[in-house]
């Protein structure tokens, strides 16, 4: 019996504590991605308009979804934030190549932790059926009662 309740502590201690974490640093990357494809949209389209060298009127997001109107008189360069702190100046050409390495990098991060998810879920999946199965519940996996059991 003690060994069981070892078991649910360390489901609900330590293999769900992980499942969230791994949750939350999905999201992050998730959200720095988004970020990247909005940079990469926004300067494929002012590209794409003509609106090379000319003054840009547009509105800036400073937190928390608080917006302020912002001219831009030269966009020649752009500043990106490359993370610890540091901004890169590039040109818009430059910044379009790195964006699209760094969305190719966020897209594999968060197919890991995808991975990672879905590895901790089944970990808890097949303890809870092993702890249900040690206390003589019964636990139907699958839906159809008639189809051999197969661990999911």
């Amino acid at each position: 019996m003690q060994s069981l309740a070892k078991v649910d502590e360390y489901i609900n201690e330590q293999l769900k504590q992980q499942l969230r974490a791994a949750f939350e640093v999905r999201n992050e990357i998730v959200t720095k991605l988004a970020d990247y494809v909005k940079l990469k949209d926004v300067l494929k389209a002012l590209k794409d308009t003509g609106m090379t060298g000319k003054p840009l009127k547009m509105q800036v997001d400073i937190g928390d979804n608080f917006y302020v109107h912002a001219k831009v008189p030269d966009w020649s360069t752009v500043f990106v934030d490359i993370g610890y702190g540091f901004l890169l100046e590039l040109t818009p050409e430059e910044t379009l190549k790195f964006a699209a390495k760094k969305i190719e990098l966020l897209e594999s991060r968060v197919s890991q932790e995808s991975k990672n998810i879905a590895r901790l879920k089944a970990r808890i999946k097949i303890l809870t059926f092993g702890l249900g199965q040690k206390h003589g519940m019964n636990l139907d996996l699958l839906a159809d009662s008639n189809s051999p059991r197969q661990m999911i």
